[in-house]
């Protein structure tokens, strides 16, 4: 499931890109972490939103310079996600 996660994430559909993020975070694979991170970045602020929340889900400590990074994004909700992903890191 990882490698089609992988495909997805790549996406240019925003919604095939929220779902493989989601699916993403409940794999327990640690190389998931790297994937998530970087859709911190994506555009779309909801899939942002839910990267954040999908790292906090693996409770990797790989994932805690990325969130921190992701708390001052300029939507509030993405920042908000980050804190609670922090917290259950």
């Amino acid at each position: 499931m990882f490698w089609w996660g992988r495909l997805r994430i790549q996406s240019k559909d925003p919604a095939v890109r929220r779902r493989a993020v989601e699916e993403l975070g409940t794999t327990g694979d640690a190389r998931a972490g790297f994937r998530l991170a970087r859709t911190l970045q994506d555009p779309v602020d909801e899939i942002r939103r839910v990267s954040a929340l999908a790292l906090g889900r693996l409770c990797d400590a790989r994932g805690v310079d990325p969130l921190i990074w992701a708390l001052e994004d300029p939507n509030e909700d993405v920042g908000t996600s980050a804190a609670r992903a922090l917290g259950w890191i």
